[in-house]
């Protein structure tokens, strides 16, 4: 398996399917723990455990979830790229789901998203949202990699 600094931190290459199930297992344990661990001592309320929150979009809401969501931003930018890159997709394609994802959680935390939640305008934008997560994680883990030609920009950088 490549080195930690290689699957987390660069936007270079190339990771099989293998390789990101076990990096998108092991982020997203740690994006749990560490929400749980810093919401405890920022004292906000525990994600996941008290069933306070109605959605998984609302994660960020708090403080926690807003300092969690940028420390696990850049891994999982990166282990997403390199995967698409092993689909034979830019790395640019990750944007379809972050922006809905954003909307989403703009819409919910915002006052557009109604008194009475959740409004039908943050219904929507969350359905469009679990669609394009549904996309992302079919394509990103469960079908083949496409074999490309050493040298070719087919995959969206140099090999």
């Amino acid at each position: 398996m490549s080195s930690l600094k290689f699957i987390y931190f660069t936007f270079q290459g190339r990771i099989d399917r293998r390789t990101w199930w076990m990096a998108f297992v092991l982020i997203h344990l740690g994006i749990a723990s560490f929400n749980y661990v810093l919401s405890k001592l920022m004292n906000d309320d525990a994600p996941f455990l008290d069933g306070t929150w109605p959605n998984l979009v609302r994660l960020l809401g708090d403080r926690s979830g807003w300092i969690t969501a940028m420390v696990f931003l850049v891994p999982q930018l990166a282990i997403n790229t390199k995967r698409f890159h092993d689909r034979g997709l830019s790395g640019w394609w990750w944007l379809v789901f972050l922006i809905p994802f954003l909307v989403a959680t703009g819409i919910s935390i915002s006052s557009l998203g109604g008194e009475d939640y959740p409004s039908p305008l943050a219904g929507w934008a969350q359905l469009i949202c679990g669609f394009t997560a549904m996309w992302t994680l079919i394509t990103l883990g469960f079908l083949p990699s496409k074999k490309t030609a050493p040298g070719s920009l087919e995959q969206g950088v140099r090999s």
